[in-house]
């Protein structure tokens, strides 16, 4: 269905997880139709001109139910392929993981540090008690971009089981800074361990540095991996009375979003703290010490249910 549509627009291009076109409605100069398929094979379209369903499937010379997908046998024989997808994607990633749990690799990049190795993590502001702690290292060669050696950094779930390794590269390209150690791992919690103890107060912070960093001052903390990263398994692991969602500058409303998943999970205490640099930069190049922070923790903006922050009081 999706493609009998396509072919008949004009100006198709792909968004997200769907497409963009030009609406044939109305004499559209600039893409302003939506186009996506629901899990059930619904055609789904939104012209943000205001063009309504009907015009639409009108001008496109179709049915209105032909929008509601194939037959109920097909549809079921498509979720079915998706979850044998899932399926064979989940046992991918099971096998890579005991792979990579057997083969030690994270500790043979931990114990590889040498003096000069170890002062690229100084430069960061890392220093040796939390590379013993973090069991940090260093990779002559990323094995997912050979171009570049990277300081590398085990990630390990709840369980305590390794289930990554993080390369923050040396000498990055056009793709980001930071490479798994082999992909189809997903994205993971970083310093999630700590959540098997309950905690008075804990920081979300972006990044595994800056948890690092923290951790290292004394904060209790655990990073995510992007500002907009997040599953909601993770919220069953925090046993906590305050969460402060602390992400870098720029990413308040990142952080509001976040805030609010935690407020809908029941979580009473919720706040976003507000740094002028990023956390860890506050203290590795601003000199800021662990006073200042607490300073800026205390008047961290509530989060209320409703999705709005609010200033407490001064």
């Amino acid at each position: 269905m999706i493609e009998r549509v396509l072919e008949r627009l004009e100006g198709v291009k792909c968004s997200g997880k769907g497409w963009i076109a030009r609406c044939p409605a109305h004499d559209d100069r600039r893409p302003s139709l939506s186009i996506r398929e629901g899990d059930d094979g619904t055609l789904l379209l939104k012209c943000w001109v205001g063009c309504t369903f009907s015009e639409i499937m009108q001008a496109l010379e179709m049915r209105e139910q032909d929008a509601f997908g194939d037959n109920k046998l097909q549809n079921m024989e498509r979720r079915i392929r998706r979850l044998e997808r899932k399926q064979v994607e989940h046992d991918e990633r099971l096998c890579k993981l005991e792979r990579l749990r057997a083969s030690n690799v994270h500790l043979r990049y931990h114990r590889s540090l040498t003096a000069s190795t170890r002062e690229i993590w100084y430069r960061e502001g890392v220093y040796d008690e939390a590379i013993e702690l973090f069991l940090l290292g260093y990779a002559a060669e990323c094995p997912t971009y050979h171009e570049s050696p990277s300081r590398t950094i085990p990630v390990f779930g709840y369980d305590n089981e390794l289930v990554n390794i993080r390369h923050r590269l040396l000498q990055p390209g056009d793709r980001g800074k930071y490479r798994p150690q082999m992909s189809g791992l997903g994205s993971n919690l970083f310093n999630a361990p700590v959540l098997n103890s309950s905690h008075e107060r804990l920081l979300v912070l972006e990044g595994e540095v800056k948890t690092v960093v923290l951790t290292q001052a004394g904060f209790t903390a655990v990073g995510i991996m992007g500002q907009n990263v997040w599953k909601p398994e993770w919220f069953d692991w925090f046993d906590v009375g305050q969460v402060i969602i602390c992400l870098d500058p720029g990413a308040q409303e990142s952080a509001r979003r976040l805030g609010e998943l935690f407020a809908a999970r029941d979580f009473r205490d919720v706040k976003i703290a507000e740094f002028p640099l990023k956390p860890d930069d506050m203290i590795v190049q601003a000199g800021v010490g662990v006073a200042e922070i607490d300073a800026i923790l205390r008047v961290a903006r509530p989060v209320v249910t409703g999705g709005d922050t609010c200033n407490e009081p001064r």
